[in-house]
């Protein structure tokens, strides 16, 4: 890699010091640029989504934290020593970030008492649950690290996380798992990330690193095991999934379970979730961690690293976007759902959706990365799919661009015949 690396944030940890632990392990220098809020201000407008962190490479903009993290991971060696394996890590990060999303409205809070009282609940409920399902996972993994005998880049964003609120996140993560502990304390031991713990900075500076030469490497995989596909009767999270062997047109086992079965089978899970891929004796959840690993695996993930990390980029953006409106389907007053789903629709979509299609232009193709269908095209048509089962069409007319590119999508032919013969349901 012979272009510089340039990762955007504030001058703070936050949300890009899992990415510079990876840049520290790896001991590649890089431009770790720390912006005050004039400067942001300034290039906001610039940025493809307008958020940050962000990584400048190539030309291009490449954002959302754990896309960047998962893209530099990989450059560097860092995500895995195959497919498998970089799929199981992707799988314990996302689990990860879903745990401590639920955390970000309560940091926010201005009611210090209420604050305090929905912290108390996040580590006696949620944060509990995680680091139960985690140490279990690692045990069932058999090495010393997340996803087995190898140091992946799961590990060190493990690490960093831990760091948050001062540190008190980890010291109540020892207590509750002395083995995390453990782990915590060896990868913050490695001499690479101790130097980075030592020497990072602690006031406002701009920090310019040169990032030496390396290659980096596609390999293709043949899939001699059948995959199998477990969720319940419904599109749901699956969706997207289905898509993707749909359109690569490959056979694979399309469980859909009933209550019953989901109760005798969750126990069993890594973390108790669906939807879950079971591939060659191993458990892969979260959808998009799913979606990713069968991408890659029926090259659909991209022709090279960087096209795959714009995709990458693509799906957390709709991921981030669609999860403000989970609440809004689970709302028992119709007539607060009627509110929230219009302020949804009207706020936080239309931005999405501009946001998209100048990302779109700017790409200069037929699909969402450029000239090439990847992954991101087909999770995007299916959950507007989803969505258009609740409110409609009209979002077409807000985005025509986007809805040509949706109805392209559904009338590929290897996806039109799987929407006509796949199992009937409401949603």
């Amino acid at each position: 890699m012979a272009d510089k690396m340039k990762l955007i944030y504030f001058n703070s940890r936050g949300r890009a010091e899992p990415i510079r632990y990876i840049f520290a392990q790896a001991g590649a220098d890089y431009e770790d640029c720390r912006l005050n809020k004039e400067q942001w201000a300034e290039l906001k407008p610039k940025i493809p989504f307008g958020q940050i962190p962000v990584l400048e490479y190539k030309g291009e903009y490449i954002g959302q934290s754990m896309v960047i993290a998962r893209f530099v991971a990989r450059e560097l060696n860092l995500a895995g020593k195959d497919n498998l394996t970089t799929a199981k890590a992707d799988f314990v990060v996302d689990c990860l970030t879903e745990c401590f999303n639920k955390a970000i409205p309560i940091v926010f809070e201005q009611d210090e008492a209420k604050k305090k009282e929905s912290m108390e609940k996040f580590f006696d409920e949620d944060f509990k649950t995680f680091v139960e399902h985690l140490t279990s996972y690692m045990k069932a993994n058999k090495g010393s690290y997340l996803t087995g005998a190898e140091l992946t880049y799961a590990d060190l964003v493990f690490a960093s996380v831990m760091e948050a609120l001062d540190g008190e996140v980890g010291e109540i993560c020892k207590k509750m798992a002395p083995e995390l502990g453990q782990l915590m304390n060896k990868i913050n031991e490695l001499p690479n990330i101790k130097k980075w713990r030592e020497t990072r900075p602690q006031d406002h500076e701009y920090v310019r690193r040169d990032l030496p030469a390396q290659a980096s490497t596609t390999i293709t995989y043949i899939m001699p095991a059948k995959m199998k596909l477990i969720y319940f009767n419904s599109r749901g999270r699956a969706e997207a999934i289905r898509y993707i062997f749909a359109q690569a047109g490959v056979e694979y086992e399309d469980c859909r379970l009933e209550k019953e079965e989901w109760v005798e089978l969750k126990p069993k899970i890594p973390f108790g979730q669906c939807p879950v891929l079971e591939y060659k004796g191993e458990y892969i959840g979260q959808s998009m961690a799913i979606a990713r690993f069968v991408a890659r695996e029926l090259n659909l993930a991209g022709k090279d690293i960087l096209t795959t990390a714009k995709a990458d980029f693509i799906v957390d953006c709709i991921t981030d976007c669609f999860n403000k409106a989970i609440p809004i389907f689970y709302e028992q007053d119709e007539t607060k759902k009627k509110e929230m789903a219009a302020k949804f629709f009207n706020g936080d979509f239309k931005t999405f959706l501009e946001y998209l299609t100048s990302y779109m232009k700017a790409n200069k193709g037929a699909y969402l990365t450029g000239s090439e269908l990847t992954y991101a095209d087909l999770v995007f048509a299916s959950i507007l799919e989803t969505f258009e089962g609740s409110v409609g069409d009209s979002w077409k007319k807000m985005a025509p661009e986007l809805g040509q590119l949706s109805d392209k999508i559904n009338n590929l032919p290897n996806i039109k015949k799987w929407r006509e013969s796949r199992p009937k349901t409401e949603r």
